[in-house]
């Protein structure tokens, strides 16, 4: 509730509504002794999505904002602050001294500043890392290809172990049956966290590339996400 009351106000609201999005990601849990996700509960009482999350999460990191004299020169715009998280705090600190950051500034001026960093000669060399890295992995797939060729068919459904129907031990059916349907209730509540964690993580990963520059995927990570979405649509179509 005070994160919904403090988002998108003033500046000093805005920043409060960050500042209580990073203790929320840092001290809640996302999982507890009870299977209880502190952390996703929370996210789903926000007027906003995880992108937003994150980038909240970000402004609520940088310690200059917070700071009395910065804080009355610093516009009510989220977008903006994003992008001036993004360079180092010292430079920061100078560009406040300075005036260069003011509430006349436009998120177009907050981008200018952010390139001109040492901030973004780094991030540069991180994405031209990040490419040779996703050329490597593609070098790697052209090798492994041909090894994947022969891998047992998707979708394949193992066959049951014969079950003896003449066996008289009702006592053992009845053990059998209890552990059965123990083994399935665990497996389905895996299954379910599992897709669960997995569509969690979309938003902020095409967020990560967005803010990294990168503009694919490599194949063989592309080829088990394939993988997942063919068994995941025979599950449905036959258990629907």
């Amino acid at each position: 509730e005070r994160v919904i009351a403090a988002y998108s106000r003033t500046t000093r609201e805005l920043l409060e509504a960050a500042r209580l999005c990073k203790e929320a990601r840092d001290d809640l849990p996302r999982y507890d002794t009870k299977g209880t996700n502190a952390l996703k509960e929370f996210k789903e009482l926000l007027p906003f999505g995880e992108t937003i999350f994150m980038q909240l999460v970000k402004i609520g990191s940088v310690k200059a904002f917070y700071v009395a004299a910065n804080m009355k020169k610093l516009p009510p715009s989220r977008e903006l602050l994003y992008e001036l998280a993004a360079i180092p705090e010292a430079e920061l600190t100078k560009m406040f001294k300075k005036d260069d950051i003011h509430l006349n500034m436009t998120k177009d001026d907050a981008i200018e500043l952010r390139d001109n960093s040492s901030g973004a000669s780094k991030v540069r060399k991180e994405r031209a890392e990040k490419r040779a890295q996703l050329n490597d992995v593609e070098e790697d797939y052209e090798e492994d290809e041909e090894d994947t060729d022969d891998d047992e068919p998707v979708g394949k459904v193992k066959p049951k172990a014969h079950v003896d129907e003449d066996d008289d031990d009702e006592d053992d059916d009845e053990y059998d049956e209890e552990e059965d349907t123990t083994e399935y209730l665990r497996k389905m509540n895996n299954w379910y966290n599992y897709l669960e964690g997995m569509v969690s993580t979309i938003e902020p990963l095409e967020q990560a590339m967005k803010d990294e520059g990168v503009d694919k995927i490599p194949r063989k990570m592309l080829k088990e996400a394939e993988r997942a979405a063919k068994l995941l649509t025979r599950l449905i179509q036959q258990y629907s």
